[in-house]
């Protein structure tokens, strides 16, 4: 299994893929940004995405891909400082640095060495937890994204849900996928507890501004069912028209 993930990891690098068989996994460290770059051809969804017992990693199980879809990884060796907008205050007395900008400028040029010779049609973020604030962040400074999927996204981070009223998305950006759990708000965290509000109120005002929106609860807290959430999330996005 082990050499299967590490032969499977030469998926990433940015050249169009075969199409994939039943059960083939690709290896992606967890906590890392997900970005799929797909084309028309699109068949079947992801069938699960899930974390490895034991370790830190996310392993996605395909059941088909189009040869003309690639996966995009990127990495982060610090995950509070490159998704964060704005320096905050976390939390857990943790504090954010806010260095999105620089991880975008990063991210711009992965994409740009990524796509190289290719024809792109259309590109796809989905993230968890503090991805999914930072490609919702991406999508407003850049019109990189066509879609996003924001899957319990830490839309609690303070003052994002003014940034976005002031700002909103790219017009490339034409729809949004948000889901949250609903046990998520039930914290004793005076910032936790404010994600679901936060989360209406993000999709209030995204369909203001003219975005496509789908928003969905589902069962258990921030940990609960992640291969679950991302599974439906992916779902989604794939194969609702623009």
């Amino acid at each position: 299994m082990i050499s299967l993930m590490r032969k499977k990891c030469k998926m990433v690098e940015g050249k169009k893929l075969k199409t994939f068989k039943v059960q083939q996994i690709l290896l992606i460290q967890a906590r890392k940004l997900l970005f799929l770059r797909l084309g028309l051809d699109y068949h079947e969804t992801m069938n699960s995405f899930y974390p490895c017992p034991g370790s830190h990693t996310l392993v996605i199980s395909f059941s088909k891909i189009a040869c003309s879809q690639s996966l995009l990884v990127l990495q982060s060796d610090d995950w509070d400082r490159d998704l964060s907008p704005w320096p905050a205050q976390g939390p857990f007395k943790n504090s954010f640095p806010g260095h999105a900008d620089d991880f975008i400028r990063t991210m711009e040029k992965q994409i740009n060495e990524a796509e190289a010779g290719l024809s792109i049609n259309r590109r796809i973020a989905i993230g968890y937890s503090l991805s999914a604030l930072f490609f919702l962040y991406a999508a407003s400074v850049t019109s990189l994204l066509d879609k996003v999927a924001c899957v319990s996204g830490s839309l609690w981070y303070p003052g994002f849900e003014e940034y976005i009223e002031t700002h909103g998305l790219s017009q490339r950006t034409s729809a949004v996928y948000l889901s949250l759990g609903d046990r998520e708000s039930r914290s004793r965290n005076p910032l936790l507890s404010t994600v679901l509000e936060k989360t209406q109120s993000m999709a209030e005002i995204l369909k203001r501004k003219g975005c496509k929106v789908t928003f969905e609860m589902t069962e258990g807290g921030h940990f609960d069912n992640q291969e679950g959430r991302v599974s439906r999330a992916l779902e989604s996005v794939l194969l609702t028209e623009n």
